[in-house]
């Protein structure tokens, strides 16, 4: 559902901004349920995992998103249960050596 922000950024942009009614909609509220609707309509979504329940998964399917997307240097975090922009973190992977050396070498083993 739209909160008060969406709905000035939407007027502000001349863009409108349209939802269902809550009893229909409370389904997709969640950032997990709205990937999922988005890969189901065939629509194109950053690469990414849902419904992670704990740290150590978090950390699980970061590590296999990194590998997978070695050429994606910033990553987003967000958590189904904030509203309003609250539960969104980001971080940048430039810095990390080792991920250099990995992407350097790969770069190697395409050319050849």
């Amino acid at each position: 559902m739209p909160c008060r922000e969406d709905s000035l950024l939407g007027m502000n942009l001349g863009i409108p901004v349209f939802s269902g009614k809550f009893e229909s909609v409370k389904g997709l509220l969640g950032k997990s349920a709205a990937k999922k609707l988005f890969e189901d309509c065939k629509l194109p979504t950053a690469p990414g995992a849902e419904n992670i329940r704990s740290e150590e998964e978090l950390v699980n399917q970061l590590t296999i998103l990194i590998a997978k997307y070695a050429n994606v240097n910033k990553w987003i975090i967000k958590l189904d249960g904030e509203l309003r922009g609250r539960g969104v973190a980001f971080f940048s992977l430039e810095s990390i050596r080792v991920l250099s050396d990995i992407r350097k070498q790969r770069r190697e083993i395409d050319e050849t």
